[in-house]
Parts: C-alpha cells; sequence; structure tokens
C-alpha cells in the first residue's frame, strides 16, 4: 500500500512509538516534581524507619544493660529501678523449659546448664523490650526513669527532677 493514508508506520511502528515517547516526556514533565517528592518521601521514611529502629534498638540494649536478674532455677525473671522514685518494676517471668528434667537427671547438668543461659539470655531480651515500653532516657540527665516521673512537657520531654529545676511544666505519660 505505497499511497496509503498511513504510510509506512503499519510496517515499522516508528511514528507511534515516538508519539508515544512524546507523550511520555510531556507527563514526566508534568509530574517531575510530584515523583520526585514522592521518591524524596519514601528515601526520608526508609531512612527514619531505620534510624528508629536503631534508636529503639540502642534503648533496649541501655535497659537491658541496666537489669538485675532475679531469676530462680525455674523461673527468669528481671527488675529495673527508676532512678528518680526509686520504684523497681518487674518483667514478666518467664518459665525455664527444662526446670522438672534438670532437677531429675544430675549427669546432664552441663547440658542443662548452657540450654538454661540460653534461654536467660532470650528472656533477658524480651524483659529489656518489655522495659522500653516503661521506661524513657531523660535527655537532659540521661537517667533511666519510669513513665510516672518523665514528663511531655511543651519543649521537650523530660524527667521530673530536670523539668523542677527548669521550671518546665509537664504531665507525666503514665499518672
Amino acid at each position: 500500500m505505497p499511497g496509503s493514508q498511513y504510510g509506512n508506520a503499519h510496517k515499522t511502528g516508528r511514528p507511534v512509538l515516538c508519539a508515544f515517547a512524546i507523550i511520555q516526556w510531556i507527563l514526566f514533565a508534568k509530574y517531575a516534581k510530584s515523583i520526585r517528592r514522592t521518591i524524596y518521601a519514601a528515601l526520608c521514611s526508609c531512612y527514619n524507619r531505620s534510624r528508629n529502629v536503631k534508636e529503639a534498638r540502642d534503648m533496649t540494649n541501655l535497659l537491658s544493660g541496666h537489669l538485675e536478674d532475679c531469676s530462680t532455677p525455674q523461673y527468669f525473671c528481671f527488675s529495673i529501678r527508676c532512678e528518680v522514685c526509686g520504684e523497681f518494676w518487674y518483667s514478666s517471668s518467664i518459665p525455664f523449659s527444662k526446670a522438672a528434667q534438670a532437677s531429675e537427671h544430675r549427669e546432664k547438668k552441663e547440658l542443662y546448664d548452657a540450654i538454661y543461659q540460653r534461654e536467660r539470655e532470650r528472656a533477658r531480651l524480651t524483659a529489656g523490650q518489655e522495659a522500653r515500653e516503661r521506661f524513657s532516657q531523660c535527655p537532659i540527665c540521661r537517667r533511666l526513669v519510669c513513665d510516672s516521673c518523665f514528663l511531655i512537657c511543651d519543649e521537650m520531654d523530660m524527667c521530673r527532677e530536670c523539668a523542677g529545676r527548669m521550671k518546665e511544666s509537664g504531665e507525666p505519660v503514665a499518672p
């Protein structure tokens, strides 16, 4: 069809492809700012999420380091003391999975001791995560304080003693 109204487009597809590319370019130019904002927001969100995960891990490690071991041969339990009011908080008790077998089989004492240590470390991490829900670190004095002693203030959240010293008012996280 040499003299057709479509020319050679039906054979090569180039004019159609070129028009498609022009439409894409126009749409890209029109929405480029929006696309850049979306990509930037996604990158920031990903960075903030990884930063928040790191901060949460750091806080859990800090709390795990301050936990006192109150475990028995049958149960794992940990405590932490608020550095402002002095109140103790105790983690949930977690039973040792081999407590009954350990007391019956004295010949496997080394095996049960190794299992006990492994489970105790897991319980310590769990207690650290549990404590993270109830304790905060004051950004001023760097002490670990319970939610009753940690205030939500206008300028910056801080412990009750630092807020009193700086004449800041606020509400406790937990009454």
